[in-house]
């Protein structure tokens, strides 16, 4: 697993700019946070805390009992998971690009998503539907076992579909009946992968916290402010790593798999020490 980590640390070092369409798209999902929490941090900073976020919502001239509220909410989201998607699909192409030798630029990614754009939207609406529904089935124990949940395997189905359509140009239902097939193929029907890396990127989370905590137990204005500002810096910047890192594992077996390629390093035994051991 070390091994692994340090090729991807490698491609990273080698194209930095490949983690800027990710960061461009954190940027992009903290502005919609803000948007729908604006209301209550301006409730809280006028020191309202009683029905605070009924108050701050009429303060914005929004009823908080419409459903039109929740799902202009909903829309948002789904507007913010397209936008995500897109700019992921970015540093994919680019990190298929690199992986095949071939020039490597974000301007020809971008290109490519504009290429494939009601592809990649489809994806998403299909994935935030469908695939919600079933993978809320799927949780739900009393169903988990179900023949349709069983046959259908929307893990499999999705988790090469988005590679499938930027490199191959599929539909997204083509797309998922490839990744499925590929998957179920390469891994006897069980897609789990070695919790290493998790492990790491968890302690990090969990060390980028100690500037807020200290700031919280000094409990001033300014220590809290900076104390927060760094760990906000430091959530972004490991967010947008552990992004790429997935990226980068999603493209390394989609190579493997569907070309029977060894690319960016990884050899059979590294790729087996990212699944999980079964």
């Amino acid at each position: 697993m070390p091994s692994a980590l340090k090729n991807m640390l490698r491609i990273f070092k080698a194209h930095p700019s490949m983690i800027v369409p990710i960061f461009i798209s954190r940027l992009i999902n903290f502005g919609f946070v803000m948007l729908i929490a604006l209301p209550l941090i301006k409730a809280y900073a006028e020191g309202d805390s009683s029905s605070s976020l009924v108050k701050a919502t009429e303060g914005f001239g929004i009823n908080l009992h419409s459903p039109s509220l929740y799902l202009i909410i909903l829309f948002l989201f789904f507007i913010n998971n397209i936008i995500s998607t897109l700019l992921y699909s970015i540093s994919i192409i680019s990190l298929l690009d690199y992986f095949r030798a071939e020039r490597f630029s974000l301007t020809k990614g971008l290109k490519g998503i504009f290429k494939r754009f009601f592809a990649i939207v489809s994806w998403c609406a299909i994935n935030k539907s469908i695939g919600l529904v079933v993978r809320l089935w799927d949780a739900i124990a009393d169903f988990a076992e179900h023949p349709l949940i069983k046959s259908y395997n929307w893990q499999h189905g999705t988790f090469l579909s988005l590679l499938f359509i930027l490199d191959k140009n599929c539909s997204p239902k083509a797309a998922v009946k490839k990744s499925k097939a590929l998957v179920q193929e390469n891994t006897e029907g069980k897609l789990q992968f070695s919790p290493k890396i998790s492990k790491i990127f968890l302690k990090l989370w969990l060390c980028s916290t100690l500037p807020l905590i200290i700031a919280l137990c000094l409990y001033t204005q300014k220590s809290i402010l900076i104390g927060g500002l760094i760990t906000t810096l430091c959530w972004f910047l490991i967010s947008g790593i552990s992004t790429l890192f997935n990226l980068i594992i999603l493209s390394v077996f989609y190579e493997h798999w569907a070309h029977k390629k060894q690319r960016g390093g990884f050899d059979e035994a590294m790729l087996k020490s990212i699944m999980k051991s079964r």
